[in-house]
């Protein structure tokens, strides 16, 4: 309902504090923050009458063609040039250093050097290996119609054909997936677009939360939305739509051997999935729900899987972490870190290492059976050594910046 702007701004808020009158908003993970975040963030933008169904769904698409109408290229002949900050050494304003969000990334299992990244807000990049000295390029996405890059998926084939969400950075709405065939040089809309598929832009209610390639299977897609999943076998010239009540698909996992074997989780609060893990054995086509998690509560989960164990599935959430030896069938409880849980993954050559975390990152050695905090995101935390708030981040190997993703 937040982000769904047929529904009035204030009816959102009282649906909110009526779950709130029974749910403990003090418990971690119970969504109280976020939601006075949005609240907060919006309220001004819909006051008096909260009336948000009169927003133009292409609204930012239409102010990016108006812009290049009138500022043609010939307006910059020599381009653009960087003027940083280009390395995170410094404080530069604020109370903590950091160049942007990484919210996916990839590394090339042929060539470790070759690595795509996709920033929140800042587009898609790649590492460009010159004689031997490996620099990151970026910069093709920044003249297309948003500029956040969420999701990456490449051709198992080809690590030059990229698939990629463009969506806008601050509502995670999205404007189609686009496609590269050079290794991110260029890009082309795709028919996956909110024309074709009539969802998506400023105004609409439609994410893409995962773009993925099947493993072994050139042309092969699945593309995880708000709305449910969409297969392709003909790399996106035409898909198949599942689960079209408002599932929230924000997880596809591949078995590690079985290719038949796909493992998919739906966030969908007001549904009845968000504590089961949903499995195909039929390369996506159909799928059924696993037991019952029992603890999750409702929480979004995260999955991940290993080749050190190709049976095993494991499911993570603000509530815990839980194993499955038997493909996701069944599954039993680990521990619960201290930390909420925004991303989680298992090691995939040996399972006793995981982590797992939220502002800071908690690390397992013994399978997820203790969990032990590795990173601390304040500066002034013992951690680093005390002294000056530079001293500390430069002499620790504890930093990274709050929120794992």
């Amino acid at each position: 309902m937040m982000d769904d702007y047929s529904f009035n701004f204030y009816d959102v808020c009282r649906a909110a504090e009526k779950h709130f009158e029974t749910h403990d908003k003090n418990v971690k993970g119970s969504g109280w923050k976020p939601f006075q975040r949005w609240k907060h963030a919006n309220e001004y933008k819909f006051y008096p009458d909260g009336d948000r169904s009169n927003v133009n769904p292409y609204f930012v698409e239409n102010e990016f063609k108006k812009f290049e109408n009138n500022n043609p290229k010939t307006l910059y002949p020599n381009g653009w040039n960087e003027l940083g900050p280009l390395t995170i050494d410094s404080v530069t304003g604020q109370y903590s250093v950091g160049l942007g969000r990484v919210v996916a990334f990839y590394v090339d299992p042929q060539d470790s050097n070759t690595m795509y990244i996709g920033s929140r807000s800042g587009g898609f990049w790649k590492t460009v290996n010159n004689n031997g000295n490996i620099s990151w390029e970026g910069g093709a996405t920044d003249f297309l119609v948003a500029s956040g890059v969420n999701t990456i998926g490449v051709s198992p084939t080809n690590s030059d054909s990229i698939l990629i969400n463009i969506q806008n950075a601050r509502n995670n709405m999205s404007h189609g997936i686009y496609r590269s065939i050079d290794g991110g040089d260029n890009w082309t809309q795709t028919n996956f677009n909110p024309n074709t598929i009539g969802q998506g832009g400023l105004g609409s209610y439609f994410k893409i939360y995962k773009v993925v390639y099947h493993p072994t299977i050139p042309d092969l897609v699945f593309i995880g939305t708000s709305d449910g999943i969409y297969r392709s076998d003909d790399n996106l010239q035409t898909w198949t739509h599942l689960f079209s009540n408002g599932a929230d698909i924000k997880q596809i996992t591949f078995h590690p051997t079985n290719p038949n074997i796909i493992y998919l989780y739906d966030d969908d609060y007001w549904g009845s999935n968000q504590n089961v893990v949903l499995i195909s054995t039929d390369l996506g086509l159909s799928y059924s729900a696993s037991s019952t998690i029992a603890g999750n509560n409702d929480a979004t989960g995260y999955l991940s899987v290993s080749n050190d164990c190709s049976s095993c599935l494991y499911y993570a959430s603000t509530n815990g972490v839980w194993k499955s030896t038997d493909e996701g069938q069944n599954f039993i409880f680990l521990n619960n870190p201290p930390q909420s849980c925004l991303g989680f993954a298992v090691n995939d050559q040996d399972t006793s290492y995981m982590i797992y975390g939220y502002v800071d990152v908690e690390a397992s050695s013994d399978g997820g059976q203790t969990f032990n905090q590795i990173t601390y995101w304040s500066l002034g935390n013992s951690a680093h050594g005390g002294g000056t708030f530079m001293e500390a981040f430069n002499n620790s190997g504890h930093y990274i910046h709050a929120d794992l993703h």
